[in-house]
């Protein structure tokens, strides 16, 4: 991935500290993780492994389940 500095937007934007890294990764490799996360999730899913605690974790349910 490549790390680019982001400016928070507040301060002396010559402070180091001002900044935050946002990682880029590459287009290939962002096709490769949607593709893993789709499987494995759609694994787990049909193995029922996530708990039912853990509704946040599944689609259409929020943290607040």
């Amino acid at each position: 991935a490549k790390i680019v500095p982001l400016y928070k937007g507040k301060g002396d934007d010559k402070d180091p500290e001002n900044y935050r890294s946002i990682a880029i990764p590459p287009p290939l490799a962002k096709v490769f993780m949607a593709t893993m996360n789709a499987r494995l999730t759609t694994t787990a899913n049909t193995l029922k492994l996530h708990s039912p605690t853990q509704a946040g974790f599944c689609a259409h349910h929020t943290t607040i389940e």
